[in-house]
Parts: C-alpha cells; structure tokens; sequence
C-alpha cells in the first residue's frame, strides 16, 4: 500500500497536467512570431525627415524665430500639398471600393499620388536645406536626432541588418 492516499494523488496529478500546460503555453509563446505591425502605428514611427518642431522645443527663443523664419513661409504651401496627397490616397481607396476593378484608373490613380508625395517631398526638403543651412553644428546634431525612429525595436539602430536577417529566416 503506497503512503500518499487517493485525494492526494488526484490533487498532485491535476497540479502536473497544470504545469505541463503551462510549460507548453509559454513554449508556444516564445516560438511564435511576433505580431506584425498594424497599419495604425504612427508614420511618423519611421521617421525619414527630421521635425523641426522637436528642434525648436530645444532651442532659445531667438533660434526658434529663426527655425519659424526660414520654415514659416512653407507651412501654408505645405498643407495644400499634404490635402493634395490626401485627396489623391482617397481616389486610390475609393477606385480599390468599386464593384468593378478599372485597372488603368487605378494606375493613374496611384501615379497621381506618387507625383503629389514627390512634390511634397521636395518642398519639405527645399525647407529643411534652407534651415541646415542655417543652424549651428549642435543644432543640426539636433535636427538630426528628429530623424530617429520612436518606437519600434528597442536597442536595434535603422542600419542594423542583423535583426532584418533574422525576421526574413522567421518568415
């Protein structure tokens, strides 16, 4: 006859089937990939030109006049072109809507919303040339700083291919 009697064998028994299930619900959890990233993150996450409003919360009053001097002139030109590239993403989603998929409307659609990024982006950098231009080495450090990516991957710098390599082996 054994020394653990029946209850306390049935309550030892349940409590290795919990912690194997445990065991393997955290396996799983660590083998699986992560989740990817939803569509609502942030673009300014991954971030391709630097924002000068960063900049100018760092600087003195007298620099930041001179941030809002060179810039200022853009800004109501640049929100006409931001509504332009709005308004051209808009066509892109309601072509893609329609019951009926019209290929060449939908190609010239989305060369529409190329031409209109490009010229946006080349106001925004014709802005930003003529500020470098401007600032002082430890300012444009900081404009430089802007560029960084928040959020993402912590500890892993946008030039690190390492952690690319690993996700492309985990697809």
């Amino acid at each position: 006859m054994s020394a653990l009697s029946t209850p306390f064998r049935i309550a030892l028994l349940v409590s290795v089937c919990l912690n194997l299930l445990l065991a393997a619900a955290l396996a799983g959890m660590a083998w699986r990939k992560p989740a990817p990233v939803e569509a609502a993150v942030d673009p300014g996450d991954a971030r391709s030109l630097p924002d000068a409003r960063r900049l100018e919360r760092v600087l003195t009053p007298e620099r930041r006049a001179m941030v809002m001097e060179t810039l200022g002139s853009d800004r109501h030109e640049l929100r006409r072109s931001l509504g332009e590239v709005r308004s051209a993403q808009v066509e892109v989603q309601r072509l893609l809507r329609q019951p009926e998929f019209d290929a060449e409307a939908f190609g010239a659609a989305l060369a529409q919303v190329r031409a209109r990024e490009q010229a946006t982006a080349e106001r925004v950098h014709a802005g930003l040339q003529r500020l470098a231009e401007r600032l002082q080495p430890r300012e444009r450090a900081l404009l430089a700083d802007s560029m960084q990516r928040r959020g993402g991957h912590r500890g892993r710098s946008p030039d690190d291919s390492r952690g690319r390599e690993r996700e492309r082996e985990n697809d």
